[in-house]
């Protein structure tokens, strides 16, 4: 997920266990005129998280992630029943929980 002024915002699994958000941020877009693909690469900016049930905290893992227009990010902890929302440098601000249910049929 990228936010507007495109850094990229990826869910990762290190160590095992814990599981952080890393952000980056694109540093040059090299094409090939063979085949018309271009390639991208970005620079390492931050991370933040850990197990956990804390604020800032992910249980069993981040799930999925987004950025709003004015560059707040969620983040869905689905094992922990909530939605975090971060600043874009990583400030936890503030957390809700949510309740889903499957529907089979």
């Amino acid at each position: 997920m990228r936010d507007f002024t495109g850094r990229l915002f990826q869910v990762c699994l290190m160590f095992g266990a814990i599981l952080l958000l890393i952000v980056s941020s694109l540093t040059s877009t090299s094409y090939a005129a063979q085949d018309n693909s271009s390639q991208e690469t970005f620079k390492f900016l931050t991370k933040w998280g850990s197990y956990g049930a804390g604020d800032g905290q992910f249980h069993n893992g981040p799930y999925g992630i987004a950025v709003d227009s004015s560059g707040y990010v969620y983040v869905t902890d689905t094992n922990g029943g909530r939605v975090e929302k971060f600043t874009s440098d990583g400030t936890f601000l503030r957390s809700r929980l949510y309740h889903f249910r499957y529907v089979s049929s």
